[in-house]
């Protein structure tokens, strides 16, 4: 929360955005146990790598430390009604908007489109060796993320 001045509710709600936009992507197109694992592997690498690198400004390494270092963080951290993600992410991007505007706001948007487009990748079947990355579904997903975000 460095240099942003969230409450307590909003931050909750901000510090969920990546399994919010992670979990939509798998709820998108549900495929095996193993596809599952894969998707919150890409979630938690997103998270891991906005934590160990320089590459992000401070409020997703804000996200991304406070994830790592709290206990019981992961896919639990997710708002009580994930299945309306959309208005949970309308509402994250509101606050957001509101209180980190600027640079971080948009590190912030890019960095949720990237957590959603590893999540529908890592959900590939490997052995099928040619066809989409990413489901029907997943794409309409991603599509619609991409505009709500405002990247790409």
């Amino acid at each position: 929360m460095e240099g942003f001045e969230f409450t307590s509710e909003e931050w909750e709600y901000v510090r969920a955005a990546p399994w919010v936009v992670g979990n939509a992507v798998i709820d998108a197109d549900n495929g095996s146990p193993v596809a599952t694992l894969r998707e919150i592997g890409a979630i938690d690498k997103q998270i891991d790598t906005a934590y160990r690198t320089p590459d992000h400004r401070t409020l997703v390494k804000s996200i991304a430390r406070e994830l790592k270092d709290a206990p019981g963080s992961g896919p639990l951290v997710e708002p009580e009604r994930l299945e309306d993600w959309h208005a949970q992410l309308k509402r994250i991007l509101e606050i957001v908007d509101a209180k980190a505007p600027g640079a971080d706001n948009r590190d912030f948007r890019e960095w949720l489109y990237a957590i959603a487009v590893d999540t529908a990748d890592a959900s590939r079947d490997h052995w099928r060796v040619s066809g989409p990355r990413v489901s029907e579904e997943e794409q309409k997903l991603l599509d619609r993320l991409s505009s709500m975000l405002d990247v790409g």
